[in-house]
């Protein structure tokens, strides 16, 4: 009899253990969870209040109302403030921002199977494998560094064609890291470059094939892309208005007489002021010509993985520079292209954006 009751006994209290048990697992994860999820929505950081809410969720298999709540007020209101733009002045300079709202896209290209992402006739193959890429949201330079901000900056201006709304170039990467740790201390922000991976987000617009517009590229020529034509300043079609009243530099006028199979039988192109070409879904200009542009990453081979917010390799030896510039063959301004140049590579070509996140 007594030992029935000590058995008894015994699983009572091994049941009354089991029961509480997830309320003592649960308050854990709460106590581990929620501060921080509290911290990063205080900060204005919802989409990473977001994803560590949905961290939560999974491992406890319990939701939190409370949050819930705070969350979508959170990014209803991102919805609601961060579509516009951002305006930032400095040295009597101002240029604008726009926001690039997160989300999760397939970057790269291939060109092997038509029914399948990303699927791009003039795909190479270090564009492949086509892999999923999630990013935060982040604001982009409407435009690319114009001489104008560089000169308000450095006091100096570095480019081959000269005009003060004409895209900064024959800058390096490092000078542009320079430039950008410059306008940081002077305004007391936080510019940067963009990830490879922000870029080409951006550059998308939401959409998976070669140009932002939702068309792959037509090539008539290796000069001659007519679709291109209305979003890009190429080597096709660089000569087209290339006059001083236009904004251009037309002493210092590159002679393109030479080239084959251009679209335009100009001789003479280079640089056009930003912004004279159709912008993307998200308002983002010149994305895909004009000058070719620095991401903050090491060059290296894609994987094949999932990634969030990814930053390239740790170590390289080329930096990244993405879009194609105005005096590139077509197929090198599809939004997929990639290629790398040492970091203290200069060129009247090369120039790039900022990337700023609150």
């Amino acid at each position: 009899m007594l030992n029935s009751c000590v058995i008894r006994l015994v699983i009572m209290l091994l049941l009354c253990q089991l029961c509480a048990l997830p309320i003592h697992a649960q308050e854990t994860l709460e106590g581990k969870y929620f501060p921080k999820i509290d911290e990063l929505l205080d900060a204005g950081q919802c989409e990473r209040a977001q994803r560590l809410y949905n961290v939560y969720k999974e491992t406890s298999n319990r939701t939190n109302r409370d949050r819930e709540k705070r969350i979508d007020e959170c990014l209803n209101g991102i919805k609601d403030t961060l579509q516009s733009t951002l305006t930032f002045t400095v040295n009597g300079e101002r240029f604008t921002m726009v926001y690039v709202p997160g989300g999760t896209f397939m970057m790269g290209a291939q060109k092997t199977n038509s029914s399948q992402p990303n699927y791009d006739p003039y795909a190479f193959g270090f564009e492949s494998p086509v892999h999923s890429v999630t990013v935060d949201g982040f604001y982009m330079g409407k435009y690319e560094v114009t001489q104008r901000l560089w000169k308000a900056v450095m006091g100096y201006n570095p480019s081959y064609f000269k005009g003060d709304n004409l895209p900064v170039e024959q800058v390096s990467w490092d000078d542009a890291r320079e430039f950008i740790e410059e306008l940081n201390r002077q305004t007391g922000r936080t510019f940067r470059l963009p990830t490879e991976a922000e870029w080409e987000y951006a550059a998308r617009g939401g959409e998976s094939t070669s140009l932002y517009n939702g068309e792959n590229i037509t090539i008539i020529g290796s000069l001659n892309s007519p679709n291109l034509d209305r979003l890009a300043w190429y080597g096709g079609n660089c000569g087209q208005d290339y006059t001083r009243s236009a904004g251009c530099d037309e002493a210092n006028g590159f002679d393109i007489s030479g080239w084959d199979e251009k679209q335009y039988n100009d001789s003479r192109g280079g640089t056009h002021p930003v912004g004279a070409k159709q912008p993307n879904a998200f308002g983002l200009y010149d994305m895909l010509g004009n000058v070719r542009e620095w991401c903050s990453d090491y060059y290296g081979p894609y994987g094949s993985g999932s990634k969030r917010d990814p930053e390239g390799p740790s170590t390289g030896s080329g930096r990244v520079f993405r879009g194609g510039c105005w005096g590139d063959y077509a197929l090198r301004c599809r939004v997929p292209n990639r290629y790398s140049y040492a970091p203290s590579s200069r060129d009247n070509y090369l120039g790039f954006r900022l990337v700023f996140v609150p």
